[in-house]
């Protein structure tokens, strides 16, 4: 089921990513295109707000995961979103992230890393 949003409200986002330097170039580029947008370094802290909140979309940097260790901790987070968006910024080298993330739901992407004008157009 995917969350709708009453038009004219922004959004309520999360931007997951272990690297502290691309957690706030997303928040400065894109934290005035959401309401509230909480910050997530790991997979827990990710799984804790959206346990915890009614998160709009999800936006995952995949460039420090690694996925032979963060596969099966990722999928969970999307199999949470139960079919509400998740977009995967995905460096070109890790390409196969994004089809073994479809195992676990739906998931958009864009190939990264993007200019913070560039990622605010994809969030």
């Amino acid at each position: 089921m995917v969350q709708q949003i009453a038009p004219g409200l922004q959004p309520v986002g999360t931007f997951l990513s272990p690297s502290r330097e691309r957690r706030q170039q997303f928040q400065q580029a894109c934290a005035e295109r959401f309401s509230r947008l909480f910050m997530a370094n790991d997979v827990d802290a990710a799984e804790s707000i959206l346990v915890r909140h009614a998160v709009d979309h999800l936006v995952i940097d995949l460039e420090f995961f690694d996925r032979a260790l963060d596969l099966e901790g990722l999928g969970h987070i999307v199999t949470l979103r139960c079919g509400a968006p998740v977009l995967a910024v995905v460096p070109f080298t890790h390409a196969s992230w994004v089809e073994a993330l479809r195992a676990f739901g739906p998931v958009d992407y864009v190939i990264g890393p993007l200019s913070g004008a560039a990622l605010a157009q994809a969030a």
